[in-house]
């Protein structure tokens, strides 16, 4: 690129999108071998510090995540990557209390276990769900709406008298956890640029993947320090 380029003096800069050069000396040097797109010709292409064009191009508007500042993408990251921790974390809670609950539901050790296996199977099919929905309605009703119903599942599923009434408990947490499986990872993906995304979904994947082999050392506590059954 020979062009002069520029500052940029729209809100973007704060975000190192202080320069920018004309999409059309891009188009005219590398559309043969670029195939993502960048824009249309005449209008400014947004580059990062180093000179390189941002991935995708942030829009003018002020509420698009893109043009956030690195503060609250990295607190948005953090919030949607620890609510997306909680479901396994809940998922595996109970696990080191199978036998006192296989006891207390006159059941086998094996038998108890699968009210945790519900769960985990509902999440998987929650996200085929909460997808579809947030592509029609938007993903913010919808993740407050599955949250709610995962935060009413679990204290549903600590009220619950009957194996019946845990199982079905248990269903609605798996649903109701899930949402931020999918709809988190899409929302860390609309926050942050492409060379930004690896870092991000790095940590989204640390919170999500991990959150399970942290559960049992708080389940234990909970289990043998208090008269839960």
């Amino acid at each position: 690129m020979s062009e002069k380029i520029g500052v940029n003096d729209d809100k973007s800069s704060s975000q190192g999108l202080d320069r920018k050069v004309p999409v059309s000396s891009v188009h005219d040097t590398e559309s043969q071998s670029l195939h993502i797109s960048l824009g249309q010709p005449g209008e400014s292409l947004k580059l990062d510090k180093t000179g390189l064009p941002l991935i995708p191009q942030p829009s003018n508007d002020a509420s698009d995540p893109l043009n956030f500042p690195q503060w609250l993408k990295i607190a948005i990251l953090l919030q949607v990557s620890f609510l997306a921790g909680l479901g396994p974390l809940n998922q595996a809670v109970i696990n080191p209390a199978f036998v006192p609950l296989a006891a207390h539901s006159h059941l086998s050790t094996v038998i108890a276990s699968y009210q945790t296996t519900i769960a985990i199977a509902f999440a998987g099919i929650g996200s085929f769900i909460w997808v579809p929905l947030a592509n029609t309605y938007g993903r913010r009703p919808v993740l407050l709406f599955s949250t709610l119903i995962a935060a009413a599942s679990s204290l549903g599923s600590g009220k619950a008298l009957t194996w019946s009434q845990l199982i079905a408990t248990r269903v609605l947490n798996g649903l109701g956890t899930s949402s931020f499986f999918t709809l988190g990872a899409g929302t860390v993906t609309d926050t942050f640029f492409l060379h930004e995304r690896g870092r991000a979904m790095g940590i989204f994947t640390v919170f999500l993947t991990n959150s399970a082999h942290v559960a049992p050392i708080p389940g234990e506590d909970i289990c043998t320090s208090r008269d839960v059954f």
